[in-house]
This record gives structure tokens, sequence and C-alpha cells, in this order.
């Protein structure tokens, strides 16, 4: 009878999630298992502690979090990440751009180097054909009046003054288009270029013109043999000297030419390329 009380103490108190348990004595002796939580007062307030300094923020990091949302600061930050990128985003823009024009005026100017070597190619060979088709017909016919040879004469002057309009002053001026379009490039490579080229037509029109002399001269004979055999020769030399000038034009174009490979294949062809880049 005397436990009575005690059990009723121990169901009061059972182990519900209570904070505290209970020890009871009688007579001195244990009569259960004491709580070690409720016994240990001080390692519960170290446990607590120990939670409290790890979920804190250290001293210096909260100062540091709090100047970070001073709004002052805060606006200079937005101010200077503003000017940098009024600054940056255009720069870099420009850059863009003027890198694109840069390219667009390369490749601009290797189609007008091709187009005007066409032109020159295309005047000689005119030239070279219609002084072909005076020494042709007059075999057939045997016989050339004079009126035929003045002809020639007048024709042929006619078309070497539309000749020397053009053939004789594009070349050179490639260096001065050049700089103006700011096209970075060995500017001595290209001088030389440009002078063995003209060398090459001073040689083609030196061809012409002894071609053009035996057929405008005076007392020309229709049936000599030395007609067609001046006209093949001529046209020999004349086709040597065309594909010199178009190697001449493919290194000047390779050079002009955009730094992308898939362009200058394009432009001056596989077979050229690689020559020119083994070289």
């Amino acid at each position: 009878m005397a436990l009575l009380p005690e059990l009723q103490y121990r169901q009061r108190y059972s182990y519900r999630g209570q904070s505290a348990s209970s020890t009871a004595q009688k007579g001195g002796m244990l009569l259960y298992p004491p709580d070690l939580e409720m016994t240990n007062p001080t390692r519960k307030v170290q446990e607590g502690q120990e939670r409290s300094e790890k979920h804190s923020i250290s001293p210096p990091a909260a100062e540091k979090s709090a100047s970070l949302a001073n709004p002052v600061i805060l606006l200079v930050l937005s101010s200077l990440l503003g000017i940098a990128t009024a600054l940056i985003v255009p720069w870099v823009g420009a850059r863009i751009n003027d890198s694109k024009l840069i390219s667009e005026a390369r490749l601009q100017t290797c189609f007008n180097v091709l187009k005007s070597s066409t032109e020159t190619d295309s005047r000689i060979n005119s030239m070279l054909t219609r002084m072909g088709m005076f020494v042709i017909d007059a075999s057939y016919s045997g016989v050339v009046a004079e009126a035929d040879v003045n002809r020639l004469r007048t024709e042929m002057e006619r078309d070497y003054l539309e000749f020397d309009r053009q053939a004789w002053w594009w070349a050179p001026g490639l260096p001065n288009n050049v700089t103006l379009l700011r096209i970075a490039l060995d500017s001595n490579q290209l001088r030389s270029l440009i002078a063995a080229y003209q060398s090459n037509l001073d040689s083609s029109v030196a061809c012409l013109k002894t071609l053009r002399q035996h057929c405008a001269k005076k007392g020309y004979k229709a049936v000599d043999p030395e007609n067609t055999h001046l006209l093949k020769e001529t046209s020999q030399k004349l086709y040597s000297l065309q594909s010199q000038r178009a190697d001449l034009i493919g290194k000047m174009v390779f050079l002009l030419a955009p730094s992308e490979p898939t362009i200058r294949v394009a432009l001056t062809g596989t077979d050229t390329t690689r020559r020119l880049t083994t070289n």
C-alpha cells in the first residue's frame, strides 16, 4: 500500500515528451531510472549554446551585410555598373561593326580586282581576234584592198584607246584604296604584284603591236605565209602572258581577301590557294 502514491506519481509524469522526469526513492532506493537530461542541466545548457553559436552570424559577417545593405553604397554600385555598361557595350559593338565593314570592304575590293582584270583580258583578246579575222579573211580571198587595211588600222586604234583608258590605271590605284579602307596587309608585296602585272601588260601590248604593224602596213600580201605564222606566234605568247596575269591576280586577291578560308577558296580557287600557302 505504501507504493500507491509512487505509482500515481509515475503515471502522471510518464514518458510522453514531458520536459522533466521524476525520481522517487523509498527507503533510499531508486525505484526507476532517472531522466538523464533533467539530471544533467550543465549538458543541456552547453547544447543550447552550441546551437545558438552554429546559427548565429559572426560579427564581421554581420557588419559586412549591414554595409552592403546601405542605400548609399547600393546607389554607388549601381551607378558604376551603369557607367561601365554605357561605355563598354557601345565600344564592343563599334569594334564588331568596324571589323565587319572592313571585311566587306576587302571582299568588295577583291571583286573589283577580278572585274577589272577580266575586262583587261577581254580587251586584249578582242584586239587579237580582230587581227586574226583580218589575216584569215585575207588568206581566203587572196586579195586585200587598201580600204580594208585602213579600216583595220582605224579599228585597232579605237580598240587600243579603250584598252589604254582602262587597263593601265586600276592596278596602280589599289594601294591608295587599301589605305583609305584601312585594310591591313603587306603593302610591299602588293606593290610588287602590281609592278609585275604592269610589266606583263607591257609585254602583251608589245606582242599586239608587232602583229598590228605587220597587218596594217602598206603592201600587205594576203597569201604571205608569214601572216599565219606571226598570228600563231602572237596568240601563243599572249596566252602565256594571260596565264601569268591570272596567277598574279590570284595572289592579289588572296592578299586582299578576308581571312575566312572559305572566302579565299571561293575567290582564288582551291589549287591557287594551296599553291600560295605552300610557297
